[in-house]
């Protein structure tokens, strides 16, 4: 049984960085400079970081309104909100200076730092399993994180990079334990999960929704010890210290930092905004998602033409570039290692995403950071002693990479199809309250409709779901058929969505898989829908019986 001790939290650091703005350079109304945008009235004067709080991106004023290039987020300055999106933007610390006439903007930095026990033996091996899988090897334990080496992730969206390691389940079997980060499939993922022994101790974090536990207990397994996010903990009988990190904005998301002695690790995951921002200084390693394309955004959405697609993804692969350079700019690892981003679109259906996804690659961030940049693709086993990397090596690995037509024709092309009424049924159970009308559309491998399409209203005390024979023109459901402010139109494949309503799994498999295509109107992202489909509504209160 595995146990771990609260230590508390670990120690916080802070100190501000003032930053001078001419008010001159601070028109009346929004403005914007390298780092900031202003909002002024009068004498007045409210500041915001560029920084989005979705994803870190770089808010762009356009009108009045800053928009995220990332996912489209628009942030109003006038009322410090989020369109459309339950986030409020906290303003920076910031008083006029009479005197010369200038804003004085003081930028808390803050760090935490963690106690460290002396390990006997201070050798370490970290290996590089597949995706986000890293295997944590010494004297005193042996630990893994986010397993995801065979089958495919968001439906059949995703496949993995490289072949599976040699011996990679009796691996995963005899771990100490097993952290997961969060319930995406690419770290959860349930067939890989379904060669481990469901009595193996799991870590998760301890997320308000249970998300996590409740997707894992789902899949069967019965030993999970959720962690308090931003706590110390000890792994009893070790010299291993361990915190799980929230993510920044509201999302159900988490990194992970421990130390073995004088080796530290810091993995982001796919967090963004880790701890908002309140991190360790200098780990021996700092672990990042790195590529992009993984949103669906905005191939996936109707809203935009091919040019204007193109033009955003471009935008969002550099500013994933610039948001991972800063970070690794900011807390200097002494190694940089990018992850969770070895996947491809390999089924035939989705040749669109697999031509036009465009991401980036390791050697784009080894050309201009000047740390110690590992490239798993030449050595994915690393042997440290303290800080030290003192021996390299190459995994074996097996000769062959899932194949996406075997496993779609064992596992969607042999699904029953949904009934109008398990759809409605399934609507009307989620008991979501929002001022929004989903019109879904169940579609063939090629998104073309098929059969009856779904109205849900979730602006009432229950939600109401009318069926549609047909699809109306886009304006015609705008104006004609809905009472709410807000529609969302999802276009979904009928076999993933049954695949999805079946198994009780998240939303987001659907989007991040690339296996809907989205309008909207207003175009702006709707947190609570996807949220409550993702992180609240799953599992064995959302499965539909066959």
């Amino acid at each position: 049984m595995v146990s771990f001790i609260s230590q508390g939290q670990p120690k916080l650091t802070s100190r501000f960085a003032p930053t001078e703005v001419p008010l001159s350079g601070i028109p009346q109304g929004v403005s914007e400079n390298d780092s900031f945008i202003f909002y002024r009235n009068g004498d007045s004067v409210s500041c915001y970081s560029r920084k989005c709080d979705h994803n870190r991106g770089r808010l762009t004023l356009t009108a009045d309104k800053a928009i995220c290039p990332l996912h489209g987020w628009q942030f109003d300055p006038v009322t410090g909100n989020y369109d459309d999106v339950q986030v409020v933007k906290k303003k920076e610390r910031s008083e006029i200076n009479p005197e010369f006439q200038s804003l004085v903007i003081e930028q808390q930095i803050s760090r935490i730092a963690f106690p460290a026990k002396i390990p006997q033996d201070p050798r370490l091996t970290v290996s590089f399993l597949e995706h986000a899988c890293l295997l944590f090897t010494s004297k005193e334990f042996e630990f893994a994180l986010d397993p995801w080496i065979t089958g495919p992730s968001f439906v059949s969206g995703w496949w993995t990079t490289h072949p599976p390691a040699t011996g990679w389940v009796d691996r995963l079997n005899n771990c100490d334990f097993i952290y997961i980060s969060h319930n995406h499939p690419d770290h959860l993922n349930p067939t890989t999960l379904s060669f481990i022994r469901k009595d193996i101790p799991l870590v998760v974090p301890d997320f308000p929704s249970k998300s996590t536990e409740i997707s894992l207990r789902n899949l069967g397994f019965t030993n999970i010890t959720p962690l308090k996010c931003g706590y110390v903990y000890e792994l009893d009988g070790t010299s291993l210290v361990v915190s799980i990190l929230k993510s920044g904005d509201f999302r159900d998301d988490s990194g992970i930092y421990f130390n073995y002695g004088d080796f530290s690790f810091l993995s982001t995951v796919d967090s963004n905004d880790l701890n908002s921002g309140i991190l360790p200084a200098s780990p021996t390693i700092l672990a990042t998602s790195f590529a992009g394309g993984a949103s669906g955004f905005p191939l996936c959405f109707d809203v935009f033409d091919d040019r204007e697609k193109r033009k955003i993804l471009i935008k969002n692969k550099n500013a994933i570039h610039r948001i991972q350079v800063d970070l690794v700019n900011e807390i200097l690892p002494r190694f940089y290692l990018p992850y969770a981003g070895f996947f491809k679109e390999r089924s035939a259906m989705d040749s669109y995403i697999m031509n036009n996804n465009v991401k980036n690659t390791v050697k784009d961030y080894s050309k201009v950071l000047s740390c110690n940049v590992i490239d798993i693709d030449e050595n994915d086993e690393l042997t440290f002693e303290g800080e030290n990397l003192v021996a390299r090596g190459r995994l074996p690995r097996e000769d062959k990479v899932d194949d996406p037509e075997e496993w779609i024709a064992l596992n969607l092309d042999t699904l029953p199809a949904l009934s109008e009424q398990q759809v409605i049924g399934y609507f009307e159970r989620s008991q979501l309250n929002d001022d929004l009308t989903l019109c879904l559309v169940p579609c063939d491998e090629e998104f073309k409709v098929e059969g009856a399409c779904y109205l849900c209203d979730f602006s009432g005390d229950r939600p109401s779901v009318t069926v549609l024979s047909n699809l109306p023109d886009w304006d015609m459901l705008s104006n004609s058929f809905i009472t709410t402010s807000r529609l969302l139109l999802i276009r979904v494949r009928s076999k993933a969505l049954a695949y999805t309503l079946y198994n009780g799994l998240p939303w987001e498999d659907l989007s991040i898989g690339f296996q809907c295509r989205v309008n909207r109107n207003p175009n702006i992202y709707n947190s609570k829908f996807w949220s409550h489909f993702t992180n609240i509504y799953i599992g064995s209160m959302s499965k539909v019986q066959p």
